[in-house]
């Protein structure tokens, strides 16, 4: 079985994975430290891509809170899969 990390790299994505809540990644809590470009993005808050499994809407919104330029969600429904991609560099609602 492919877990993701390792079917993004195959497919030439650098990963920075975080097995954790959203909450406590963006307060540092329990991870370990950061490569130097992700760092500089993370403290100036510039999230460009984030890849999104969560279940409950709270997390849902403070991942959209950090206004990522791409949210790629995940989830599922009836036994069948669903995959979003939310735009946030556009102007209006749902582009």
């Amino acid at each position: 079985m492919l877990i993701v990390p390792e079917a993004l790299v195959r497919d030439n994505f650098r990963v920075v994975p975080y097995a954790g809540k959203w909450e406590k990644y963006v307060q540092g809590i329990n991870r370990s430290e950061q490569r130097r470009d992700v760092a500089k993005l993370e403290r100036r808050w510039k999230f460009r891509r984030i890849l999104s499994c969560v279940d409950k809407n709270g997390p849902r919104y403070s991942i959209q809170n950090v206004w990522p330029e791409l949210i790629l969600s995940g989830s599922t429904l009836e036994c069948g899969i669903l995959v979003q991609a939310y735009d946030l560099r556009t102007d209006g609602e749902c582009q």
